[in-house]
């Protein structure tokens, strides 16, 4: 539900396709669920399970100077 409120926000998500904790096949519902004009991102990473650390980040970092090149600096929420 929370997904589908987004409006601007753009969405840059990874998820294992092996991932023992979390279905794979939860991050194409959250894309298809998505109604924002921010863009949704999904990459899907072959073998790799919850723990996606390197390819993700490698390919995030690239994902997110992209965005910046487009739509400007990107606001970062502070983690609790």
């Amino acid at each position: 539900e929370y997904i589908s409120r987004l409006g601007r926000t753009a969405v840059v998500a990874a998820h294992g396709t092996a991932d023992p904790i979390i279905p794979a096949s939860h991050s194409p519902r959250l894309r298809e669920a998505y109604r924002g004009t921010g863009g949704f991102e999904l990459r899907m990473i072959e073998g790799y399970g919850h723990d996606i650390t390197f390819p993700f980040f490698e390919w995030f970092g690239e994902r997110l100077a992209r965005l910046e090149e487009t739509a400007g600096p990107i606001r970062r929420r502070e983690q609790p």
